[in-house]
């Protein structure tokens, strides 16, 4: 089942109850503490003021639903205290993070691996000097990606390199951001030039320049253009004509 609130996923989705005017009207949602129990949060501040009309109750009660859904999307719930706790901004260097993931990384992997990943992230901490966390989101990366003057293979294994690292940060360091080397799309290689086949025209200007240089080396051709050969070659040139 598909969670709706990825930071709450035991919250399920705000609701409110109130129908009248007479009513008490508040938001509400239920959730799951760390013990399995059910519980509800609610909220009701303004939405029973006794000179409220019935249409301007509505519209509150519409606002503070939508304020909740927003809450429980971006915030994280706190069980214990029933608040939403606000994250610090992540305004740590990001060099910060980078030299902390090589030192933890070089024990985890092999010689090779290490060696690579401390090439691309040692290159990637040059390009984000002096840049906070926050300000490194996916069109960053789409800049960085786009500057890079290397093969497109490259750029995807850079690619992997880097979103390890930023799932590093999510997982290992709990910090309430989302990858943005996601949804990046890398272009493909260019595509390779095919070879031209020569024409038997072709063929035989370079057998006669080999014969009026006398070139020994090339008397070959003498062999694959004699009749036997050049009509295979006709029939394949034919099959497969110049263009």
């Amino acid at each position: 089942m598909k969670q709706e609130y990825v930071l709450n996923p035991t919250c399920k989705k705000p609701a409110v109850l109130g129908a009248k005017l007479s009513d008490r009207w508040f938001v509400y949602f239920y959730y799951y503490d760390n013990e399995g129990k059910r519980k509800m949060y609610t909220q009701f501040q303004g939405l029973n003021d006794s000179n409220q009309t019935l249409m301007e109750r509505r519209e509150k009660s519409f606002n503070l639903l939508k304020e909740l859904d927003e809450k429980l999307r971006t915030i994280p719930f706190d069980f214990a205290t029933r608040t939403f706790i606000v994250p610090k901004p992540n305004t740590q260097v990001l060099q910060d993070y980078l030299d902390e993931y090589l030192k933890e990384v070089k024990d985890k992997v092999v010689y090779q691996t290490y060696i690579n990943y401390n090439s691309v992230i040692r290159m990637f901490k040059t390009y984000v000097e002096g840049y906070t966390l926050e300000q490194v989101n996916k069109d960053f990366i789409k800049v960085f990606f786009k500057q890079l003057d290397i093969k497109p293979q490259s750029k995807r294994s850079y690619k992997i390199c880097l979103s390890v690292f930023f799932n590093w940060l999510i997982e290992e360091k709990n910090l309430s951001i989302e990858n943005p080397t996601h949804g990046v799309k890398i272009p493909n290689n260019l595509p390779v030039e095919r070879h031209r086949v020569h024409s038997k025209a072709d063929i035989q200007n370079v057998i006669k320049y080999c014969d009026e240089m006398n070139d020994p080396v090339m008397s070959v051709f003498d062999i694959w253009s004699s009749n036997e050969n050049r009509r295979d070659f006709e029939d394949t040139n034919a099959r497969y004509p110049i263009e």
